[in-house]
């Protein structure tokens, strides 16, 4: 039951904490929703490279964890290549059409990449308050922390497919689904193998990379290049230094 309610807490802390920051930010005005998606790219790149990375490669050799990458990266590419050609159409208002679907698309993919990161973390949870409810506590509160630029992340692509707030405020929130679930697993039955969670995750940061650099900083350079640029340094900044506190 304290695994549980530690992975709630830190989901409706962190993820939903994020997307209400995105949705606060969304009634402003479009271009500073395509600033916010230029800054979360910032954050993501540095939890990527700082901390999901280092933490595969921990585990697993880089051949793999590069490997693990690439599989990510080919399997978003070809979902990405078969979903444009079931949205392909004529004309200006299709293609209007089909950059607001392949935005949302990304949103949910993002979402889906978010979740599975979260179950390991969850199984953590799980087995840490079966033997350290403080350990447990502490990792719940980093898991938190480490929520908040992906639900700013998250709600701003599906914020920017033109999705409903309450919409994207609960779905960012069943992001933490999968941690409650981890959770449950680890304190009842364990961890999986540590070479299937390393393989997923570098998998899920490849997914992440492609989405930052393919859908979410086009959208803030289609604005202003310089200032996406700096939204997006001024993430990496902010990014690094919530990963060193």
């Amino acid at each position: 039951m304290n695994a549980v309610l530690f992975s709630l807490a830190a989901t409706i802390a962190g993820t939903f904490l994020g997307s209400l920051i995105a949705v606060w930010a969304g009634n402003r005005s479009t271009k500073f929703i395509a600033y916010l998606l230029a800054f979360a790219a910032g954050v993501m790149m540095a939890l990527v490279f700082l901390d999901i990375i280092p933490e595969v490669m921990e585990i697993v050799s880089v051949p793999v964890t590069i490997s693990g990458i690439g599989a990510g990266i080919l399997i978003i590419l070809l979902f990405d290549t078969v979903s444009d050609k079931m949205l392909d159409g004529n004309g200006l208002k299709a293609a209007r059409a089909q950059e607001k679907n392949k935005i949302l698309r990304s949103g949910y993919i993002m979402l889906l990449s978010v979740g599975i990161h979260n179950f390991p973390a969850g199984l953590a949870i799980g087995a840490g308050a079966k033997h350290d409810l403080g350990f447990a506590g502490t990792i719940a509160l980093a898991l938190a922390l480490h929520n908040i630029p992906e639900g700013i992340a998250t709600a701003a692509l599906l914020l920017a497919g033109r999705a409903k707030k309450r919409t994207v405020l609960l779905l960012t929130t069943l992001t933490g689904v999968p941690t409650v679930l981890g959770a449950g697993a680890g304190y009842f039955v364990g961890n999986i193998s540590d070479t299937a969670t390393a393989l997923t995750t570098s998998a899920v940061a490849g997914i992440i990379l492609y989405m930052i650099f393919e859908e979410i900083l086009p959208q803030g350079t289609a604005v202003s290049k310089t200032r996406a640029t700096v939204c997006t340094l001024l993430g990496i900044i902010a990014g690094t230094a919530a990963l060193g506190g």
